[in-house]
């Protein structure tokens, strides 16, 4: 999947690449902060590292800098997905489990198929 038309601050792109595990387009800062090179401050959050940079926008809102942005290009490497179609009793129970576990439904089911399927039988 390609994401075009947008238009986005870099520290944005940098911290959806770490945390989506996606690629951009131009990451040299990026892969400069993750080996440790002596680095810039990135433009807007003036942060020195990527977990600086994923805290500030945690905090900040976007609507602020919006007139500071410009646009970046970026590949998005997804996996796809199955859909598996579930009995509604079934689901609800799932739903019991998983709130109990603090996961979300999916985490759970794709948990447990992963044990069944890696478990010698």
């Amino acid at each position: 999947m390609d994401l075009d038309d947008f238009l986005w601050l870099s520290d944005i792109v940098e911290k959806l690449a770490v945390k989506h595990h996606v690629t951009p387009w131009t990451n040299e800062s990026l892969d400069d902060m993750s080996e440790g090179k002596d680095t810039k401050r990135t433009s807007l959050s003036e942060a020195r590292s990527v977990e600086e940079i994923a805290d500030f926008w945690d905090t900040h809102s976007l609507d602020d800098y919006w007139d500071q942005t410009h646009e970046a290009e970026f590949e998005v490497r997804a996996k796809p997905r199955r859909r598996v179609a579930l009995e509604p009793e079934v689901y609800k129970g799932i739903e019991v489990q998983a709130r109990r576990c603090g996961v979300l439904p999916e985490t759970l089911i794709n948990l447990w198929l992963a044990e069944r399927l890696l478990s010698p039988e």
